[in-house]
């Protein structure tokens, strides 16, 4: 795990999760890239210095995306900030499953609602 430690969860550790340093020194280890989308309406409380900084040390940009190894996945739930989190290059790169990672996120979260909602059948098990 790497990222900001103002965004890194307190105690992530005890959980035996290692905090990399260096995200140039990680990628080329990584499995998978899972990215997470800067909420940039929330930049005000300061978590971070600015945008531009996030993305140098934090974002996968075209240099970044040389390091990644040929049978990583990139990951990410959208919506991307480009020049952000990840670079146009990185999010329409070959191992990139942002696309169907969004695409499956909504049809999710529409099965959830439509439970929810009481329309699967599940009304009596959720107590609706």
């Amino acid at each position: 795990m790497l990222g900001p430690s103002t965004l890194l969860p307190k105690g992530i550790e005890s959980l035996g999760v290692k905090i990399g340093t260096s995200l140039d020194e990680e990628l080329p280890r990584a499995n998978v890239v899972s990215l997470l989308r800067i909420q940039k309406e929330r930049q005000q409380s300061g978590l971070f210095p600015s945008l531009a900084e996030y993305a140098e040390l934090f974002g996968i940009c075209d240099r970044r995306l040389q390091l990644v190894r040929d049978d990583a996945l990139i990951i990410h739930p959208g919506p991307t900030n480009l020049g952000v989190e990840i670079c146009s290059n990185a999010e329409e790169d070959k191992r990139s499953a942002i696309r169907t990672q969004v695409t499956n996120g909504v049809a999710v979260r529409m099965a959830a609602l439509y439970l929810l909602l009481g329309r699967g059948g599940l009304e009596s098990e959720l107590n609706l």
